[in-house]
C-alpha cells in the first residue's frame, strides 16, 4: 500500500519527460527518442539544406547533482506548483536549521549552517530532485518549441530528455544552442 501511494505523487508531479526516478516511466526512452530525433533532424539539415552545421546531440549533466539542490529552493517550487501545506511544511521540517558540527574529545563545535543538498537516503529526496528540476525543463522545452507531447514539428530546435541529473537534447544544429545558452 504504501508504494502505490508514493508512486501516483511521483508520476502525476514530476515533468513528462523526466524519467530518473519515476516509476513506471522507460528510461530507455531517454536513448530512443534523442537519438531518433537527431537522425530525424539531420535528413531535414540535408534535405532542405537549412544550414551547413550538422544536427547534434547536446548532453547536460549536473556535478553532484543532489548536494547541489538549494533547499530554499524546493521549498519555492513546492510552493509555486501548490503542493498541499502539509507536505510543503513536512519537507520545511526536514530542511530546517540543519547543521554541520566538529567533535573532538568530547568537545562540540558549530562549523556552517546546511543550506542545500537533498539528505542522502531518503525516499522523498529522488522525488524532491526531480520537482525542483522540472522549472528548468519546462524552461528547455519551450526554448526548443517541442510542440505537442514533444514531437519533432517544422517549428522545432530539437527534443530534450532526462533521466534525473542526466539531460539530453536533439538539437537541429549547433546553433541550437543558442536557445540553451541563457537557461
Amino acid at each position: 500500500m504504501v508504494i502505490s501511494g508514493y508512486r501516483r505523487p511521483m508520476k502525476n508531479n514530476t515533468h513528462k519527460y523526466q524519467r530518473g526516478f519515476v516509476p513506471g516511466r522507460q528510461l530507455t526512452q531517454n536513448v530512443l527518442d534523442p537519438d531518433s530525433a537527431s537522425r530525424i533532424l539531420a535528413l531535414m539539415n540535408r534535405k532542405h539544406n537549412v544550414n551547413s552545421l550538422p544536427a547534434i546531440l547536446a548532453l547536460f549533466d549536473f556535478v553532484a547533482a543532489l548536494p547541489s539542490v538549494f533547499q530554499e529552493f524546493i521549498i519555492l517550487v513546492l510552493e509555486m506548483r501548490k503542493f498541499q501545506i502539509g507536505f510543503i511544511d513536512f519537507v520545511k521540517s526536514l530542511y530546517s536549521r540543519n547543521y554541520g558540527i566538529f567533535r573532538q574529545s568530547g568537545v562540540e563545535c558549530f562549523l556552517f549552517w546546511i543550506t542545500s543538498g537533498v539528505l542522502q537516503g531518503c525516499p522523498a529526496s529522488a522525488f524532491l530532485f526531480d520537482v525542483v528540476l522540472d522549472p528548468i525543463l519546462e524552461a528547455f522545452e519551450e526554448a526548443l518549441g517541442s510542440g505537442v507531447e514533444g514531437a519533432l514539428n517544422p517549428a522545432s530546435y530539437g527534443i530534450m530528455r532526462a533521466c534525473a541529473d542526466d539531460i539530453g537534447a536533439a538539437l537541429l544544429s549547433l546553433k541550437g544552442l543558442r536557445y540553451l545558452h541563457q537557461l
